[in-house]
């Protein structure tokens, strides 16, 4: 598994490389942490829509508290359609947006996430998943 994350990045995410094994009849998880060593409240999306395969994530936004973690649950929807079509691994990726924010109870929204609004820090890490 691949892990840490750069000193420049806003959250540290774990691992950087989930590896999915497809058994019939069960659901496909894995879990992310989301680590926040700053003093700054931090508002997290998981952006998948780019990816070739579908996932869940549970909770797909939210915030970490200053100095703290956060675990994110990532499903792959998928899971029994790829076991009967493909028998050769497969690689794809989801991305883990993330902005500091003013307080906690802020509504997060994707408007949050957008680079061009302002000149406000989004950071974007890539999330690697194999199957």
């Amino acid at each position: 598994m691949i892990s840490s994350s750069s000193d420049d990045d806003i959250l540290g995410i774990e691992p950087l490389e989930l590896r999915f094994a497809i058994e019939p009849n069960k659901e496909i998880s894995d879990e992310v942490e989301l680590t926040n060593k700053t003093g700054n409240y931090v508002a997290f999306n998981i952006n998948t829509r780019e990816s070739q395969l579908q996932y869940c994530a549970e909770p797909n936004k939210g915030i970490v508290r200053p100095r703290s973690k956060r675990t994110v649950k990532i499903i792959l929807l998928q899971a029994q359609e790829i076991a009967t079509k493909e028998s050769m691994p497969h690689a794809d990726e989801f991305i883990v947006q993330s902005t500091k924010v003013a307080a906690a109870d802020k509504e997060i929204t994707e408007d949050m996430f957008n680079n061009e609004a302002g000149n406000k820090v989004v950071d974007e890490v890539s999330v690697m998943v194999v199957i």
